[in-house]
């Protein structure tokens, strides 16, 4: 055999083929893995009947396409091998096989059966037959076992899918020809589903565990018998091989649901016999037992004797509770006897021993209400005061700890369910929730119905069918016609006149068609075209219609995303990541759809965003990536630190002229590249023709006028065709409407924008073509199409060799015209990107992203969408990567929230409004679906531990040691500025036209402060480390506070800082060299507003943004009057003088 290479890109190597009845094996080299990593290149046998082999093909990819699970085979690729002429399948190499093991002669025990092989198998079946496919041609053969001893279900040649089956596919696709001997049961028909799945583990168990000792049919009753099998494992494998389809397990979900009850049956016996809880009792805990006073003799056998008499019946077990944090407490466990409630401690000196450390007397019916929240362990365990040994004491606790964790865990998703369940039908309230925020935004103005319009031209009269609420409210507004109420707008006008039962509107241009009768709309602006987008995505997850049809699935049951294997990654385009980060990137190429990344302040999330890009498109070139956040300066950040590691293939999709896109990747921009292709193809296109003209003695000037003439012609020829088709679309009747509402409505600002191009494409052209002709020629630019090429028949027509030349130059124009405003050609170019970056609901603003799919979707900020907002990006992709911080601010829909009319009307309750979808995954979620970047480099640790303990439960790291220099002389790293002994120290009177929060002292002492650091920095007292000005963010909690923070600012002459002043909600995002956070609150009401308890969010994203000093300025009596998180800052602060400091406020 000499090597070959499939689809360009497995290497066949020279070795022997495993061969099978429809295919042969070859092990081959994947050289689109950065390891080289092996795979299994499975090659369908030929055959006269193709259509055999493509069905094989079909089932095996279709099947392997709907599956994800670590115990069933990944496919790489499959198709047709146009060098081999053959069909084949790409798979993970697994080099060993049950088969193989069997070979080996050695029958297996049932635990070691279940717990290698069985379990793995029957979870993995459970998972297909789930997702209505089965395999159908279960053996040894086809279930692979990697070197660690994992099992992958391999060879889905013969699977069926039921719901294709169901759908009405030919009886003659099921293969049913194909069968595997013993392993498939006798009966010729498929009238039950899944039951030979069932049959064909029922009989791979007992070969397994007999050592392959049955060979017929016959032999398998028999076998089972023989083997040492527990009563209840015997009785489901029994059920399993039974002859009549119908006295088997229905599908492998409820076989595996046996086989585990009936295996927890066995390992209890067992365990009683061998696991032993070591108890040990303290002296308090026996004097509460005895009832004696402290101090007495202990008669420790009579109390050992009491525990035990108390604990040898039903006994209930759980984890302790610290009802401070609301956390669980590992290290304390509590057992529920007769009467007597324990908590166990571990030994000091014996660390297999339980120590009872407190023993309390509890009524019946408070531990029967603790016991119905605890775990039963009496069959679990044999409790004993003596030292049963090393091994039994230590596989006793280790037991009781499992079922403890076990417990916890299913605890923990019984209370994710119950918000779930509190939530609702998610998509049905989502679909609600955008009906509540159309009519918000529509202000509560009703459409207004007519039956007759009167008048011509611009100006229409629309007779009303009822009374308007308030006619002069309407004058100046805008409002839409249209058919009816959901229908798309046909005309928008403003309303110049309004009575109780007629509308008058201005329209901005003579209207072709308005209908006789109809309904006006309140236009909602870019709202519209926002809250379109997201019911149109909402439609497609609901419909399971999206990229991924398993999308909705993860949002009904997060829990249900299935793990996938870490990818192994030896080169790293950023040799700096720490292992978190390295970790993220793993699981981001792994094979699972979804990873949540939560990313708090400075732990570098744009840093793994682009290694995750790199090294996908390292792994699959042909990958189309799209990258979305809600804010520009997160997507143009990601993008340009993609565009600057040398990837050319990235595209900004976003306005040329919107001030929001940054500067750095304004050349990043679709119409910007398309522009500079355009004119790369227009210069060489004016080269070849000045070749020309020099050749064939012409004017090199008129060629290049005839070639503009020509693109011209073809912009007019576009333009009648989009404005007929404007035409088309206003007077398209009811009838004949094929598609939704919004999709027409989108038809017809897509024309119309279509429209703009080409009018200004037009004019540059026409601009160009004067220049060229130099005044030989007088012409008029909205020309039709015949009259610009008459003219370059005038400006040619006496040269025969450049009359020759005019088809040339006409699809030469045509091409040029069309590179730049033909959406079709756009689409082509996009199509050649590999990354496309946008906002979350912006980039579907251009007409060629429409129709795109994408292999990833990496949502940065995702925290900062709307649920529905997020499904809009995400519906577009077969994968997704959502990146995010629930502890930043989320959106928030205050307006609606505290409109309790439309919240009744509309069904809604807050946790619907207020839950972002990354928040409801995340609770949903664990490890691996769920990531936390552990180590920040922003923060200097002083401020980066403050955080990480007040806000992130101590879970961040902050290994950087960057300072300011000269800034310690001054003021610690985090300073507090008290005002509590101020006199002036309280906020200003709240007034009924302003209920914003006011502090002048505070605002004093800031511009006071900023003074002092502009000095110190003037006299090199403070040295930073770079030319330009020290970063500066001011940030205050209420909009009265910023802007007296502006105006105290404002004068000064502050050379050596560049300072920002901003609300807390502005500097979410941003980050600064130093800030300065006003608390503004302070009064005798002990009134917090936004910065109470429930908004600890708004102090965590305030106190996180700098990177060297932190100064709060406020009155710490008030800050601590009350629990939150300004409370806890300042306990902080206290007790970490080192880096910290309060000092009082001077005037």
């Amino acid at each position: 055999m000499t090597n070959e290479l499939v689809s360009g890109r497995f290497m066949l190597l020279p070795l022997d083929s495993r061969k099978g009845g429809q295919s042969e094996v070859r092990k081959a080299v994947d050289t689109h893995s950065p390891d080289g990593a092996a795979a299994a290149v499975k090659l369908l046998t030929p055959r006269q009947d193709d259509e055999v082999i493509e069905l094989f093909l079909e089932r095996e990819t279709g099947a392997l396409k709907e599956l994800r699970h670590p115990n069933i085979v990944e496919m790489l690729d499959s198709g047709w091998d146009q060098g081999l002429g053959r069909y084949f399948v790409a798979l993970e190499w697994i080099d060993g096989s049950l088969k193989d093991e069997m070979a080996r002669g050695r029958a297996m025990s049932w635990s070691a059966f279940f717990e290698q092989i069985g379990g793995p198998l029957s979870s993995a079946l459970a998972y297909a037959h789930g997702r209505e496919i089965e395999h159908r041609d279960i053996k040894p053969g086809n279930v692979l076992l990697t070197a660690d001893g994992t099992v992958k279900l391999a060879d889905f040649g013969i699977a069926k899918i039921r719901s294709k089956v169901a759908a009405g596919a030919p009886a003659q696709e099921t293969v049913a020809d194909f069968r595997s001997n013993l392993y498939s049961p006798p009966e010729q028909t498929d009238s039950l589903a899944y039951v030979r799945d069932v049959f064909g583990f029922g009989v791979l168990a007992i070969q397994v565990m007999s050592a392959g000792k049955a060979h017929d049919y016959a032999d398998l009753a028999p076998v089972l018998d023989g083997l040492d099998l527990a009563p209840e494992i015997h009785r489901v494998l029994a059920d399993c091989i039974d002859f009549t389809p119908g006295n088997r397990p229905p599908n492998a979900a409820v076989l595996e649901q046996r086989l585990r009850d009936a295996d927890q049956v066995c390992r209890a016996r067992w365990a009683r016999r061998h696991n032993f809880l070591w108890l040990k009792l303290t002296r308090a805990a026996a004097e509460t037992v005895l009832e004696i006073p402290r101090g007495t003799d202990i008669d420790w056998q009579r109390a050992q004797a009491a525990v035990m008499d108390d604990i040898g019946g039903p006994v209930h077990a759980d984890y302790g509770f610290n009802q401070q944090t609301g956390e669980v407490d590992r290290d304390t466990i509590r057992l529920a006897g007769r009467s007597l409630f324990l908590r166990l401690k571990a030994d000091d000196r014996d660390a297999d021993c339980s120590a009872i450390v407190q023993v309390q007397r509890k009524s019946e019916d408070w531990l029967a209400r603790w016991r119905a929240k605890a775990v039963p362990v009496a069959g679990l365990l044999t409790f004993d005061f003596r030292n049963p040994g090393e091994d039994a004491a230590y596989d006793g606790l280790q037991a009781l700890l499992d079922e403890l964790d076990g417990h916890d865990e299913a605890r923990a998703a019984a209370k994710r369910q119950e918000q779930q369940a509190s939530l609702g039908d998610l998509f049905d309230g989502w679909r609600r929730l955008l009906d509540a925020r159309e009519e918000l935004a529509a202000g509560g103005r009703e459409p207004l119905y007519y039956t007759q319009v009167t008048g011509e031209g611009r100006t229409r009269v629309f007779h009303l069918t009822r009374t308007a609420a308030d006619p002069n409210g309407l004058l100046g507004e805008e409002w839409s016609v249209a058919d009816y109420a959901q229908g798309r707008p046909l005309e928008r006008g403003q309303i110049t006149g309004a009575s109780e039962d007629q509308v008058i509107m201005t329209l901005p241009r003579s209207a072709r068609r308005i209908p006789e009768r109809g309904v006006l709309l309140p236009y909602l602006g870019p709202t519209q075209t926002a809250l379109a987008r997201q019911r149109d995505a909402l439609t497609a997850v609901a419909e399971e219609q999206g990229a991924n049809r398993l999308l909705r699935q993860v949002i009904e049951d997060p829990a249900s995303v299935q793990i996938g294997t870490p990818a192994q990654i030896s080169d790293w385009f950023r040799g700096d990541l720490d292992d978190s980060k390295r970790e993220v990137v793993r699981h981001a190429l792994g094979s699972q759809d979804l990873l949540l990344i939560e990313g708090p302040p400075g732990t570098g999330k744009t840093t793994v965003i682009a290694e995750i890009v790199e090294q996908t498109l390292r792994r699959s070139p042909k990958a189309r990536i799209l990258i979305v956040s809600q804010t520009h300066i997160a997507i143009d950040n990601a993008l340009k630190r993609i565009a600057d590691s040398g990837r050319s293939d990235v595209v900004r999709l976003g306005l040329p002229d919107d001030p929001r896109v940054a500067g750095d990747v304004q050349h990043l921009l679709l119409d910007r590249q398309i522009k500079r292709w355009s004119r790369q193809v227009r210069t060489k296109a004016e080269a070849h023709l000045e070749r020309l003209a020099a050749n064939n003695g012409l004017e090199a000037r008129h060629l290049k006028a005839a070639l503009t003439l020509e693109g011209l012609a073809a912009v007019a020829g576009d333009i009648a065709h989009v404005q007929q088709r404007l035409l088309d679309l206003t007077e398209q009747p009811t009838s004949d409407r094929t598609s939704s509402a919004r999709e027409l409505a989108e038809d017809i600002v897509t024309a119309r924008a279509r429209l703009d191009g080409l009018l200004e494409q037009r004019g540059e052209l026409f601009t160009l073509v004067q220049r060229q002709l130099e005044g030989d020629l007088t012409l008029k630019e909205d020309m039709a199409a015949a009259d610009y090429r008459t003219v370059v028949g005038a400006l040619l027509g006496g040269n025969p060799v450049a009359a020759g030349m005019l088809d040339v130059l006409r699809l030469q124009g045509e091409w040029l015209q069309r590179i730049e405003t033909d959406q079709a050609l756009v689409g082509t170019f996009l199509r050649t990107r590999n990354v496309v970056g946008g906002t979350a609901l912006g980039f579907l603003a251009h007409p060629a992203v429409r129709d795109l799919d994408f292999d990833l979707c990496i949502f940065d900020e995702a925290s900062k969408a709307t649920a529905t907002e997020a499904l809009v990006p995400l519906a577009r992709a077969r994968q997704w990567i959502m990146v995010g911080d629930t502890r930043q601010l989320p959106p928030m829909d205050e307006d609606l929230l505290r409109n309790p009319k439309l919240m009744e009307d509309y069904q809604l309750i807050p946790e619907l409004v207020a839950t972002t979808l990354f928040q409801y995954l995340i609770n949903a979620s664990r490890p691996p679906v769920r990531h936390l970047l552990r180590e920040q480099y922003r923060m200097t640790p002083a401020i980066g531990n403050l955080i990480s303990t007040c806000f992130y439960q101590g879970q961040l790291r902050s290994p950087g040691t960057h300072t300011l220099p000269g800034y310690d002389g001054l003021y610690k790293p985090v300073c507090w500025i008290d005002t509590s002994r101020l006199g002036q120290r309280r906020e200003a009177p709240r007034t009924e036209s302003d209920p914003s929060a006011l502090n002048r002292t505070e605002a004093q002492l800031i511009a006071r402060h900023l003074q002092t650091l502009d000095r110190a920095v003037e006299r090199r007292v403070i040295k930073p480390g770079h030319t330009g000005k020290l970063e500066v963010l001011v940030i205050a909690p209420y909009s009265r506070q910023v802007e007296e923070l502006r105006r105290r600012l404002a004068p000064l002459q502050l050379h050596h800082l560049a300072t920002e002043v901003l609300s807390v909600d502005a500097v979410q995002g941003r980050e600064c060299d130093l800030a300065l956070f006003s608390v503004t609150r302070s009064n005798e009401r002990s009134d917090f507003g936004f910065l109470g308890e429930p908004y600890w969010r708004r102090i965590n994203v305030a106190l996180s943004r700098a990177r060297y000093g932190l100064v709060i300025v406020g009155d710490t009596a008030f800050c601590q009057s009350k629990p939150g998180a300004l409370s806890q800052v300042l306990d902080y602060i206290r007790t970490h003088p080192v880096d910290c400091e309060i000092t009082d406020a001077n005037l």
